[in-house]
């Protein structure tokens, strides 16, 4: 299971979830190193697109992923719109489920509208 930080630090949330799906597996796939590689030696941090291409390669060879994001109300307007869109591109290509947990905000529910809920 895949469990993603708070919000406030929403862009390591790509990061974090390829670090849980890494550690899984036997041996640090290749592309990862590269990515860390790459990057370590000019300081600098891989791309949304980078890591996002990264973690569905890594979600490929798992039968079934699960995603969980809390606080989603708690992110930026167009952080929270490109975490949502990266999730569900990932839904469409792979079998990974997504959890999230928010406060009622009308625009955040609409984005789920097709999906189940429960109100706590």
């Amino acid at each position: 299971m895949l469990c993603i930080e708070p919000p406030r630090h929403a862009w390591r949330r790509p990061a974090i979830q390829q670090k849980q799906l890494v550690q899984e597996q036997p041996l640090i796939p290749k592309p990862v190193k590269a990515l860390y590689n790459c990057h370590n030696e000019r300081k600098t941090r891989p791309s949304l697109d980078e890591v996002s291409k990264l973690l569905c390669s890594i979600i490929e060879s798992y039968s079934q992923v699960f995603i969980v994001v809390d606080a989603l109300d708690e992110c930026k307007d167009n952080t929270r719109t490109k975490l949502l869109s990266k999730i569900r591109n990932l839904q469409t290509q792979s079998n990974t489920k997504l959890m999230a947990t928010s406060r009622f905000i009308a625009t955040i529910m609409e984005g789920f509208k097709e999906d189940i809920d429960l109100k706590i």
